[in-house]
């Protein structure tokens, strides 16, 4: 074989090997991988059948000719520009117009696992109040700082932005408490999807007269802050404060199923015999980020500090007879006052626990509204998408506590309406637990 064969041959074999690799690459970045468009309208077909054979309430919060009407507008939108980020994102929003929290797509891991760091966002933004702030500029700093106000991105209007994220975030009655604490948790990560993942972002900043170009990252490292002063790290935390008779029991998470039970029951008691022995007279339950658990621990709490006997839940709940029942306060319950930290990562049980507490008049909440109501769809099975793989989980029974004179269609609200500023959050001043512990000053 002559050099010049040779070298003729090296070259086919090193691009083909280059092709190889280019796919290779493309498969392993999922979102721009591309499917038959027959395969993106019969996975819609059985994400539709699918939800409105399982769920108990698929119409309940949209109408049936709503719920169809979406489903053929996305159908009608796919197109050869269809790849998985556009069509995983269209799944999102049909999904989302069930209105039930616990039926999504793993709320959004698949999203977020499928996007490559250099499509992201290149900022981290927070959103308070319906106005959004740089809480750090990652790649940015030398053009933008931390606390600087965003109007627009792409010279779209952040109102905008959000009320288009919203719809694809699943929630309880379509509240908005958990749809924001997702939006703030995973911005960068929802703008890409919105936009339809362009190459470049430029934002508009307060005071700046000119967009300003942002540079992409790199490397992302996914740090969600939750704004909480209180140090506790763990999911179930005690401290007390002497001095001025306070106890602050930080419960991050009601999740203690099986095995897992008597731990929660063992701090729970040691804490309420500890504020007693102690003589204190006033009660801080933080259940910020609550995501909720078994109803077995909301109420074992519940009934460390309730004043009077209280049902759980409605007749027609389909499990748990006890709880249909009149549960009694412990004898040793707790009978100063009690204040509760809400915030719009609560869900799940946490949202059938605070709607008690309120109905019932137990406790203070303080905070902004919670992520989940006094009913919540739950008992979930999930499902996969034939052609795409696209999981989901739906919903197929539906729990409802006996604060039914709450609405359906937003959060538990609190007695007390505080947000953190974002000055106070990069500060890292806990805006919220101070004002528990003003109130407590002021009794």
């Amino acid at each position: 074989m002559s050099i010049k064969i040779k070298t003729l041959f090296l070259y086919f074999y090193l691009l083909l090997n280059l092709v190889g690799y280019c796919q290779t690459k493309n498969e392993d970045g999922k979102i721009l991988k591309k499917y038959p468009e027959a395969w993106y309208v019969q996975d819609l077909n059985e994400l539709a059948s699918t939800l409105i054979e399982t769920h108990p309430q698929p119409f309940k919060f949209t109408s049936k000719e709503a719920f169809l009407a979406l489903l053929e507008e996305k159908k009608n939108a796919i197109d050869e520009t269809t790849n998985y980020g556009k069509f995983i994102w269209m799944c999102s929003e049909i999904i989302a117009n069930v209105g039930c929290g616990h039926t999504n797509l793993g709320f959004f891991n698949q999203e977020f696992h499928a996007l490559p760091d250099s499509l992201r966002f290149p900022m981290n933004v927070r959103m308070v109040e319906n106005r959004f702030y740089v809480t750090d500029p990652l790649a940015n700093a030398d053009k933008v700082i931390a606390g600087n106000e965003i109007f627009s991105i792409n010279g779209v209007s952040m109102q905008t932005i959000a009320a288009g994220i919203y719809k694809h975030i699943a929630s309880d009655g379509h509240s908005k408490g958990i749809k924001k604490k997702h939006l703030n948790i995973e911005f960068n990560s929802y703008v890409p999807y919105y936009f339809g993942f362009p190459d470049s972002y430029e934002v508009l900043i307060k005071n700046r007269q000119q967009p300003i170009q942002l540079k992409p990252i790199k490397k992302y490292d996914w740090n969600p802050q939750n704004g909480y002063g209180n140090p506790c790290k763990e999911q179930l935390c005690y401290e007390i404060n002497e001095i001025k008779k306070y106890a602050i029991l930080s419960v991050r998470s009601f999740a203690f199923y099986g095995d897992k039970a008597p731990i929660f029951k063992r701090f729970i008691d040691e804490s309420f015999e500890d504020i007693r022995a102690k003589g204190i007279e006033n009660l801080i339950i933080d259940v910020r980020g609550n995501g909720g658990g078994p109803s077995t621990t909301t109420s074992y709490l519940l009934r460390h500090f309730a004043d009077k006997p209280y049902t759980y839940f409605t007749p027609n709940t389909p499990y748990g007879e006890d709880f249909k029942k009149p549960m009694l306060p412990f004898p040793t319950a707790f009978t100063g006052n009690t204040y509760i930290l809400m915030d719009n990562g609560g869900f799940s049980a946490t949202g059938l626990f605070l709607s008690l507490v309120q109905q019932n008049e137990f406790a203070v909440l303080i905070g902004e509204e919670n992520g989940s109501t006094y009913t919540c769809n739950d008992n979930s099975e999930r499902f996969t998408l034939t052609h795409t793989g696209i999981s989901f989980k739906v919903a197929r029974s539906t729990f409802t506590t006996t604060a039914k004179n709450l609405r359906d269609d937003q959060g538990i609200l609190p007695d007390h309406y505080v947000v953190q500023s974002i000055h106070d959050f990069l500060k890292g001043t806990d805006t919220v637990l101070d004002y528990a512990i003003d109130l407590i000053d002021n009794e």
